[in-house]
């Protein structure tokens, strides 16, 4: 192996004339080192620093990667066939609702700020949905501007259809991954939520 060595008042640094691309491969480099009798005196932690630092680049490389990869996969395969994903999502959110307190009503504003939807993309969807009788309107009992929308009950096997779909996809990545991997997933997107990340 070969070594090119800078020197000046303070640092005496080794670096690989190779390209380096984990942290391991400084370990590797200082074994090299101390195996043909040279030692390198470093006073300060720049030389660890430079392989954590690119250590780091690397794993946000891997990230954007993933990112791009699921992205694909999701566009490739629609989780929500049968209806648009805005259309998909506000409907899930109405029936949540339902199922929660018997009612079903969500604001409009509460759709925008849970799903980070646009307000004209979601008047956007709420029109369609409500064209297709999927979703009634209600204007609010104490503030008349606030408007409210609800999934109408005798259509609700439509978008249960939809639902199971997703479901089933939703499965197959789950057993794929294992029962451990979908836990972990489910706690990273949950943390980012929390933390009010918008991608």
């Amino acid at each position: 192996k070969s070594y090119r060595m800078i020197i000046n008042d303070k640092y005496i640094i080794y670096l690989c004339q190779h390209q380096v691309k984990t942290l391991n491969l400084a370990v590797e480099i200082f074994l090299w080192l101390t195996y043909a009798g040279t030692y390198a005196i470093i006073q300060k932690v720049h030389f660890v620093n430079f392989f954590e630092k690119r250590g780091q680049k690397m794993k946000e490389e891997q990230l954007l990667q993933a990112w791009v990869k699921i992205s694909g996969m999701m566009k490739n395969n629609r989780i929500t066939k049968g209806l648009s994903y805005n259309e998909a999502i506000v409907m899930l959110m109405l029936h949540n609702r339902h199922s929660e307190d018997g009612v079903g009503l969500v604001s409009v504003q509460e759709i925008i700020r849970e799903t980070g939807m646009l307000k004209s993309q979601v008047n956007r969807t709420v029109n369609s949905l409500d064209e297709q009788g999927l979703l009634e309107r209600a204007t609010g009992e104490q503030d008349k501007r606030i408007l409210f929308v609800k999934c109408v009950q005798n259509k609700l096997d439509v978008f249960l259809e939809v639902h199971q779909a997703s479901l089933k996809v939703a499965g197959e990545i789950a057993a794929i991954i294992g029962e451990e991997d979908t836990g972990n997933f489910i706690r990273i997107v949950q943390k980012l939520a929390d933390a009010g990340y918008k991608l």
